[in-house]
C-alpha cells in the first residue's frame, strides 16, 4: 500500500514517505484483500509498530531503483525484517468453489 501512494521515481522526500505512511494502517487502504479489513487493519499496526524504521528506509534507499512490487517486498519482509521467513507467500487465488465450514470442519457443496 505505501508503494501505490508514493511516487515511482527518486523523489520520496521525507516529507512525502512520512504523508505516506501516516494512516496506511486504515482498513480503507485494505478493502481489496483476501482477509477482512479490520484484521489487516490491525496486523498492518502490529507490523508497523514493530518495523516502521526498517519500512521507513527501505523506501528511502530504494526510491528510483525499482519499479517491481516484489522487489520491495522481498526487501522489507525478508532482507530487512525477516517476519516472512518460512512463508509461502504464493497467491492463493481460488477461483473455483469457495470452502466453507461448519464447527472449524470443510463441508463440501454437497452436503449444503
Amino acid at each position: 500500500e505505501l508503494d501505490k501512494k508514493l511516487p515511482s521515481d527518486s523523489r520520496r522526500s521525507e516529507s512525502r514517505l512520512l504523508e505516506a505512511m501516516d494512516g496506511i494502517c486504515s482498513p480503507a487502504n485494505f478493502r481489496v484483500y483476501e482477509y477482512p479489513p479490520p484484521t489487516m487493519a490491525k496486523a498492518c499496526e502490529v507490523f508497523m509498530g514493530d518495523h516502521e524504521d526498517a519500512v521507513e528506509s527501505t523506501l528511502r534507499e530504494m526510491a528510483g531503483k525499482t519499479k517491481e512490487i516484489s522487489e520491495l517486498t522481498d526487501a522489507v519482509c525478508f532482507s530487512r525484517t525477516g517476519v516472512c521467513d518460512g512463508i509461502d507467500l504464493t497467491p492463493t487465488g481460488n477461483k473455483g468453489e469457495p470452502n466453507v465450514y461448519m464447527d472449524n470442519q470443510p463441508i463440501s457443496g454437497d452436503e449444503l
